[in-house]
Formats: structure tokens, sequence, C-alpha cells
């Protein structure tokens, strides 16, 4: 097996991506919904978003610095056993 490094939500597991899914559906299933029913608030919406979005992006700087763990080294394969004859 190749380990490569992968980046987002398409390295991660099944769960990380129904989630990532799950949340982009909810976002487009609530914007419909603004924009149908209730278009005035459709553009609060938008600004409490990007305000949000400004907040989380500052508080992202304030948290601590937790660097990967160090990997494990691999235990080496075992010594090929001779053929039986």
């Amino acid at each position: 097996m190749s380990e490569t490094t992968r980046i987002g939500f398409l390295g991660a597991g099944k769960m990380a991506t129904a989630l990532a899914q799950g949340w982009i559906a909810a976002g487009l299933f609530f914007s419909w919904y603004l924009y149908q029913f209730k278009p005035a608030l459709a553009l609060e919406a938008v600004k409490l978003a990007g305000y949000v979005s400004i907040g989380l992006g500052v508080f992202s700087f304030f948290l601590p610095h937790t660097p990967p763990a160090p990997r494990k080294p691999r235990p080496s394969p075992p010594p090929p056993r001779a053929a039986s004859r």
C-alpha cells in the first residue's frame, strides 16, 4: 500500500464525507427555503453567514498549536519461509 498525503475530507473516511455532504445539502435547502418563502430574510442570512465566517476565521488564529502525533515505525515483515517439498 502506498501512503499518500491527502487534503480535506477527500482523504478522510466515509463518515467525514457523509457529514460534509449533509452539511452542503442542509445549506442548499436552507437557502432555497429562504429564497422561496422569506425573500426579505435571504439577504440577512447571507450577511449573518459572512459575519460568522469572519468570526470563525479570527477564532482559528487563537487555537493552540497541535502538531500531528509522530508516526510509529512499521514493523518489518517476517522473513520468508523456506519452501517445503
